[in-house]
This record gives C-alpha cells, structure tokens and sequence, in this order.
C-alpha cells in the first residue's frame, strides 16, 4: 500500500512543481536539494544498522524517495520522464519484496530478523532466488539516467556562470551524488555477512 500511495505523491509533487511552477525552479529547487540529501543520507544510514528485514527495507525506500526527488529537481521534461519511470518501475518491486518478506517472515515485526534469512537458498530455493532477484533490482543501475539528466541541468548553469571550469565543478558534485547509493547495498551486505 504504501508503494502506490508514493506514487500518487510523486505524481502530485510533479503536476504541482513542473506544471505549475515551473517558471519558479529557482525558487523550489534550493529547498528541493535539501530534502534529496536528507532523504538519502538518512535513508542510507538507517538502513545499513537495521537488524529487522522490514525495516531495513522500510528504510531503503526512504532513500529510493531521495533518488526519486533527483528527477524532478532537475525541472526538465527528461527528468520528469526518468522520475515517471522509476516510479512505475519501483513500486511493483517493493510491493513484491515487501510480500517475499512476509511470506518468510510472517505477520508483524518479531520474525523479520536477519538472522531468520540465513540458509534461506537451501530451505526454499525458489523464494530465495525470487527475494534476491528482487534486491538485485532495486540496488539496480537506476541512479544513471537521473544523475545524466541532473548533469545537463548543472552544466548548462555552470557555462552561464563560469564556462568550463564550472563544468568540471559540476561534474565533481555529481559523482558525490552516487554515495547513497551506497547504502541501497545494505541490505546485500548483510545477506553477503551471513
């Protein structure tokens, strides 16, 4: 449920910042950065010290929100596009991983250790193949076409401000973007450790 409540938000949040105010991106932006690096940050960081399954999945998708806000704060029809995209394409993958679990785990919260994953290959091959093909995809190369469309957005004020000098900043500031992804791994980590 709350897959398809996110992507009726971020449908909402795109017709109300590209639609309406698209003649004001210099106005939202600034607030929307903020928001795309606490998002991840938190996210990331919450995610990797999780115990619980569900709620290191729970925070995965906090940062997946953060990746997804990179889209829009690029104002352009690509980055609206790339947004549309990755939502449509990530909230079928949650709703499965999220009844994977569940299936593993049982109702609440008491059964959703780490621990209760291990072996999990040998006792039911198909559902481990399932949950890890699932995993696999949303720590997925998705973060590209966003990140490309967040470049074209940055250079293009970098050459009005500075020419190329600015273009190489831009670029360094870019690559950080692609830390918190960092933490979308967390939840292969832990599988790895195991």
């Amino acid at each position: 449920m709350a897959s398809i409540v996110k992507v009726g938000a971020f449908a909402a949040l795109i017709r109300v910042l590209i639609s309406a105010l698209g003649t004001q991106l210099d106005t939202w932006r600034p607030i929307l950065w903020i928001l795309i690096v606490l998002t991840t940050l938190v996210g990331a960081s919450l995610a990797v010290v999780q115990r619980n399954v569900k709620r290191m999945l729970a925070y995965s998708s906090i940062n997946h929100a953060g990746f997804i806000l990179l889209g829009v704060w690029a104002g352009t029809i690509r980055g609206t596009a790339a947004t549309l995209f990755y939502v449509i394409t990530y909230a079928p993958i949650v709703v499965a991983t999220f009844a994977i679990v569940t299936l593993i785990g049982g109702v609440g919260d008491e059964h959703h250790s780490i621990e209760r994953y291990q072996g999990l290959a040998r006792r039911q091959p198909w559902l481990g193949a399932a949950l890890a093909v699932l995993l696999l995809s949303q720590l997925g190369a998705r973060s590209r076409r966003l990140l490309r469309e967040v470049r074209r957005a940055r250079v293009g004020r970098g050459r009005r401000r500075g020419g190329a000098g600015a273009d190489r900043v831009d670029q360094c500031r870019d690559r950080r973007l692609l830390l918190p992804s960092l933490g979308d791994g967390a939840v292969l980590r832990r599988r790895t450790r195991s």
